[in-house]
């Protein structure tokens, strides 16, 4: 992946953050950790402070009975409590269903599993690899099944830089 991406979409990162699977985010260096840990606090606020959240917070506090002073206290420290006991967790395993961990600790993580639903929902393929798996298609034929592995990859790459290449290296034209 790294190969054809060198950085990752923020949200595919968030995305990967989110997933009890790999949370730890072990295929990318401290610094960006940090960055995705960062923007994963962002998210939290913003959906902390929505009109969303305070509607089902009000309907809660009326239940429970509302506190203007612990409101107050509580308030500053809910982000990276929420968020810091989430990454604290033990990692689950590749075989579990991320969804089903987020059903089970929804009480426990709200906003979380909130912002869990919405980016974990994020399409695993692109209308681009699509493209790319068709043009393969079409250059390993049934009589181009002896083709060299890196001849394919090189007609690949050249199919699919086409537009490119012309830039570069325009047609000679005879004035």
């Amino acid at each position: 992946m790294l190969h054809y991406w060198k950085s990752p979409a923020k949200e595919g990162m968030i995305s990967a953050l989110l997933d009890p699977r790999t949370k730890n985010l072990n295929f990318i260096s401290s610094f960006e950790k940090e960055e995705v840990i960062s923007s994963l606090r962002n998210e939290y606020q913003l959906f902390y402070e929505s009109d969303d959240y305070i509607n089902i917070q009000q309907s809660t506090d009326l239940e429970i009975g509302n506190s203007l002073l612990a409101e107050m206290f509580a308030e500053s420290q809910v982000v990276d409590n929420k968020v810091n006991e989430y990454l604290s967790m033990p990692q689950i395993s590749l075989k579990n269903d991320p969804f089903k961990w987020w059903a089970g600790n929804q009480d426990r993580f709200p906003i979380l599993s909130r912002l869990a639903k919405k980016y974990l929902s994020i399409s695993a393929t692109s209308t681009s690899s699509e493209r790319l798996f068709s043009q393969a298609g079409n250059i390993m034929t049934a009589k181009r099944t002896q083709l060299n592995p890196k001849l394919f990859e090189k007609l690949l790459f050249l199919k699919k830089n086409h537009n490119v290449l012309g830039k570069i290296f325009p047609t000679e034209t005879n004035e």
